[in-house]
């Protein structure tokens, strides 16, 4: 099956980059976003307290949101510092909210190894039973003999050396089928190769040993003593649960499950993951070279200095737990990384070392404390934080002076749209041709759910917000629009879902030419959206892009791709070709006019 995997992957590739969607061999569509309704309770499940009653000054605190605002690429979402049991501090770049779950990608890899322990514990499972073992009714004389003894250990510790990837869980629909009729690339447990369908494994074993799905095995035992509700777990065409990707969560969720492993798997009093888990889970178990920021691999957990460990996603969702100094750090964004290695790292150590010296006061100051509240009140996607400039007290003149003048009457629930946002209601923006999407590219690959092209864009006026009308050939989405602060909204993809903020400003190019640029963020996961309307001269640009952007990923995938079957398979196209496509596809442009 080798072979007629890597040239349908192939086709897929080149079908996709060419715009032939249509043509593009790949997985039944189901649908994986459903409406996220926001949790009725209240989502802060621990203490918020001052910085230093936990140890840490409250400077240190704000130069690591400034780090991470400041840094190009790190695209934060969310960061929340726990020492002790406590938050000491959190922040949410608008238009993120600690109120909305957010995908989690890789890091529930560490879930499925909790779930794992937890099956460990009760006897159900053993490290060294072999997926021949536990799928016998799959096994075929055609299964190939390394496939056959790959065990639980292997799966955990991303050591099986299985073929069939990521990549190839967009074209089939049975994974596990695919899976285990696919070769190995090299013997099971002799060393570390990344692949999430390790995992997707580990999840359909846990189905095979208890008849339960992932999220019904997890519920009672995981999720609803740390007060975990909503769940929702992405599921492959087969109905079962991606396992490797796809749940989000709350931020504060992420973090309680730092939290856990903090306390060795304990939770109010009951033992929900066994100590001796959590023991060899976050030890080194493997050694790998993938990435330099890690000292190694345990059961889906990556391992680092000073027995400190990390649940990792790609795009940068991280909860990186540091016993020495009893402190969880979550950080969500929309940054470049697939591993652990990012522009957030640096920030992240040196915040740590920073911990681990400081000897503060039990109280920071009245303006180091003003300081980080305006910094944590000034967050917003892909906009710098002002500067902190403490307000000079008033005399007491001036104090009894503005009292005693009288104030005009506000309506603060009305806001004055500026005349060049109020001059687009009723226009409509026609482009060239189907060109990108309102939903990133990135995004449309993840779920499967691909776009015929952008169409037209139409704007009106309503109240304090543009609404914005995107048609792509049968798809309609209306979103509001907002000018200085974003407003929410729902837009959808075939039977997809997402709450969308969205806000615009206007600017100016090197010319002097007017911009608009609208921000698109699906707050639940880690994509962004940018459409750039330059207005003048005619005719109108549209360029688009995302964040983040897999430019560089996709065309170290497809030339890898070209060169690892040039033997097998003639290939004439011309490599410049296809980099220009690669490029079109993830920063689409066209020419557009208003339509009269």
């Amino acid at each position: 099956m080798d072979l007629q995997v890597q040239i349908k992957a192939l086709k897929y590739l080149l079908r996709l980059m060419n715009g032939e969607i249509d043509k593009m061999p790949h997985a039944k569509y189901t649908p994986q976003k459903e409406k996220y309704y926001i949790r009725a309770a209240n989502t802060a499940f621990f203490n918020r307290v001052p910085p230093a009653s936990q140890g840490v000054p409250a400077e240190q605190v704000e130069a690591l949101f400034r780090g991470l605002a400041g840094e190009r690429g790190v695209n934060a979402h969310s960061l929340l510092l726990l020492r002790h049991g406590h938050v000491i501090a959190e922040g949410y770049w608008s238009p993120y909210r600690p109120d909305y779950a957010h995908i989690t990608h890789s890091m529930c890899k560490s879930i499925v190894s909790m779930a794992i322990g937890i099956g460990a514990g009760e006897g159900i499972l053993a490290l060294n039973e072999t997926v021949a073992d536990i799928f016998p009714d799959l096994i075929t004389l055609f299964t190939p003999k390394n496939v056959k003894s790959i065990t639980i250990q292997h799966l955990l510790t991303m050591s099986s050396g299985s073929k069939f990837n990521e990549l190839n869980s967009l074209l089939e629909d049975d994974w596990l089928k695919g899976y285990l009729e696919t070769d190995t690339s090299f013997e099971p447990g002799s060393r570390f190769e990344y692949n999430s369908l390790n995992t997707y494994v580990l999840g359909a074993i846990l189905r095979q040993k208890t008849g339960q799905s992932l999220c019904e095995y997890l519920k009672p035992r995981l999720f609803d003593p740390l007060g975990i509700d909503p769940v929702h777990w992405e599921q492959c065409p087969m109905g079962r649960e991606k396992g490797g990707w796809g749940l989000l969560l709350l931020p504060e969720d992420m973090a309680k499950l730092g939290q856990l492993y903090l306390q060795q798997g304990r939770w109010q009093g009951q033992q929900l993951i066994p100590k001796d888990w959590v023991r060899d889970s976050t030890k080194v178990q493997i050694h790998q070279k993938v990435d330099p920021t890690t000292t190694g691999y345990g059961y889906q957990i990556w391992t680092l200095e000073d027995g400190a460990f990390l649940f990792n996603g790609m795009f940068g969702q991280s909860v990186y737990v540091f016993p020495e100094q009893d402190m969880v750090i979550v950080l969500t964004s929309g940054a470049q990384n697939f591993l652990p290695e990012g522009k957030a790292t640096p920030y992240i150590q040196r915040f740590m070392q920073g911990v681990a010296s400081s000897n503060p006061p039990s109280l920071d100051s009245e303006r180091a404390m003003d300081s980080l509240r305006f910094t944590q009140s000034h967050l917003t996607y892909g906009r710098p934080i002002p500067e902190y400039m403490p307000e000079e007290r008033p005399s007491l003149f001036k104090v009894i002076q503005r009292r005693l003048k009288p104030t005009k009457k506000i309506d603060s629930a009305r806001t004055v749209l500026p005349d060049w946002a109020a001059a687009l209601h009723g226009k409509t923006l026609q482009l060239s041709g189907p060109c990108g999407s309102l939903f990133p590219f990135m995004l449309q690959c993840m779920h499967n759910n691909f776009s015929s092209g952008l169409e037209s864009i139409s704007f009106a006026v309503e109240g304090d917000a543009l609404l914005m009308e995107c048609v792509e050939g049968e798809t309609v989405n209306r979103i509001p629009i907002g000018i200085g602060l974003p407003h929410y909204g729902d837009c959808s993809i075939k039977r997809d879902i997402y709450t969308v903020g969205s806000q615009v400003w206007k600017t100016i190019d090197e010319d002097e030419n007017p911009v608009l640029i609208f921000t698109i963020s699906f707050i639940e996961m880690s994509n962004t959206r940018i459409i750039k309307l330059f207005l003048e001269p005619d005719p109108i640009h549209v360029e688009m892009d995302e964040e983040p952007s897999m430019t560089e990923a996709l065309r170290n995938l497809s030339m890898g791709m070209l060169e690892s079957m040039k033997e097998k398979i003639p290939f004439k196209k011309n490599q410049e070709y296809l980099l220009y496509r690669i490029e079109r596809l993830m920063a689409p442009r066209a020419e557009a006019s208003w339509k009269e």
